[in-house]
């Protein structure tokens, strides 16, 4: 997809299953969606999107409320976080732009 847009990123793409941290994720999403991000099940709640790493719970209030699975590592959490966006991509152009974002970072 970032050939076809003929963008050329700082980073090997491939670095972001390595070196990027979580909270550089929520950064990154942060900064494209124009909203702070508590965390990636906020940003899960928002898309509509229910990875394998979260559980679903019911509030008091009846509504369904998005939690990250206890039995996932933050590592884990981040490259799934991230293949989301890579994913969600070609439809989505904030995702892309948190994408560009990690790619950009400096390490």
């Amino acid at each position: 997809m970032l050939a076809e847009r003929i963008v050329v990123p700082k980073r090997n793409p491939l670095t972001l299953f390595e070196s990027v941290a979580l909270s550089d994720v929520l950064k990154a999403l942060s900064e494209a969606y124009g909203y702070h991000f508590r965390d990636v099940a906020e940003y899960f709640q928002f898309v509509g999107v229910i990875p394998a790493f979260m559980i679903v719970e019911e509030a008091s209030d009846g509504r369904a409320l998005l939690k990250v699975d206890p039995r996932y590592s933050e590592k884990e959490i981040t490259v799934m976080t991230i293949i989301s966006l890579i994913g969600g991509a070609p439809f989505d152009d904030a995702a892309l732009a948190a994408l560009l974002r990690l790619l950009d970072m400096k390490r």
